[in-house]
C-alpha cells in the first residue's frame, strides 16, 4: 500500500476489496509461496531507462495509465512523454493510486483484455 496515496489507503475500509488485497499479500510471502523476489525484480525493471523500447515498438499502439495520486507520479513527466512520444495514449485515472485496478476494474479489465485480445 502506499499511504501517500489517499485512493489506495480507502481501499483497505472498502469491506469488497480489503479480502483481495490480503490474498494478494498472501500470495506474494505466505508458508506456501513466495513470490516476492519477482515481484522486487518487476519493480526493479521499471527503473531503468526503457525509451529504447518505446521507440523500437512505436508502430505498436500504447497505453499508460496512471492513478493521479500515484506517489511517484510526476505530470511534469508526464508532460514530458506526451511531448515525446506522441503516439501513445496516456491517461491519467483521477481518485487513482498504484492499485488503481481493483478501484477502476471496470473501465480498465476491458480495455487490457482488448489490447490483449489485439495482440494475439
Amino acid at each position: 500500500m502506499n499511504k501517500g496515496s489517499p485512493a489506495d489507503m480507502a481501499l483497505l475500509k472498502d469491506p469488497e476489496t480489503l479480502p483481495i488485497l490480503v490474498a494478494n499479500g498472501e500470495l506474494l510471502a505466505s508458508k506456501t509461496s513466495n513470490v516476492a523476489q519477482f515481484f522486487a525484480m518487476g519493480i526493479l525493471q521499471t527503473e531503468r531507462d526503457w525509451s529504447d523500447l518505446i521507440l523500437d515498438a512505436k508502430a505498436t499502439p500504447t497505453w499508460f495509465v496512471n492513478g493521479i495520486e500515484d506517489p511517484t507520479l510526476d505530470m511534469a513527466t508526464i508532460a514530458e512523454y506526451r511531448e515525446t512520444y506522441p503516439w501513445i495514449d496516456i491517461e491519467v485515472v483521477p481518485d487513482a493510486g498504484q492499485l488503481m485496478l481493483y478501484k477502476h476494474f471496470e473501465n480498465l479489465i476491458p480495455r487490457l483484455a482488448n489490447a490483449a485480445q489485439n495482440a494475439g
